[in-house]
């Protein structure tokens, strides 16, 4: 996808790969995204990719995420790190934007700032086994932790072990335990 480098003023990205089987990884982390408000399942059904780095987005303006990820079945690593001003305009229209994800193993979401994602936003998607949320406000950890089970369902033993900037948290005993010490 370097052939992309050449795009400056792009305002919507719905649809870009959707349905690109082939694809497997994907480094966008050099396109400027600065005045796009769109990404409506940008990368839907993309059912061979393993790894997207989209980290270092000016992401800003986005208010749409709708299906972004959604059916990237074998994703294991989803890196959207370092967004600048990350989901402030995402609310309800993150529904199902990371759902049928079967493989995911690391999710980084480091310095979101969003505390209304949708409720359906991983639908009939696996938890990460690691999900980090690194120069978070503690309102986004809090937000990811209380709501859990809603997004990853109700059996805990599955859900995801939160790293923070200053502790690591797991879910055990019926409570977010901060397992950083140990």
């Amino acid at each position: 996808v370097e052939w992309m480098r050449y795009f400056t003023n792009l305002n919507i990205l719905d649809g870009l790969f959707k349905n690109c089987t082939n694809l497997t990884d994907v480094d966008l982390s050099f396109l400027n995204v600065s005045n796009v408000t769109r990404m409506v399942g940008t990368f839907q059904g993309c059912s061979n990719i393993k790894h997207i780095k989209l980290n270092g987005w000016d992401a800003g303006k986005v208010n749409t995420i709708l299906a972004m990820f959604g059916d990237c079945s074998s994703l294991t690593e989803l890196d959207l790190s370092g967004w600048k001003n990350a989901g402030n305009n995402v609310t309800a229209d993150s529904y199902v934007s990371f759902s049928g994800l079967k493989s995911l193993k690391i999710l980084n979401m480091s310095g979101w700032t969003n505390t209304t994602m949708s409720y359906y936003a991983f639908y009939g998607s696996k938890p990460p086994e690691k999900f980090i949320l690194y120069d978070c406000p503690a309102e986004t950890v809090d937000f990811f932790k209380n709501n859990v089970g809603v997004h990853w369902g109700g059996d805990s033993t599955k859900w995801p072990t939160i790293y923070t900037d200053d502790h690591i948290w797991k879910w055990a005993n019926n409570k977010w335990n901060d397992i950083s010490e140990k």
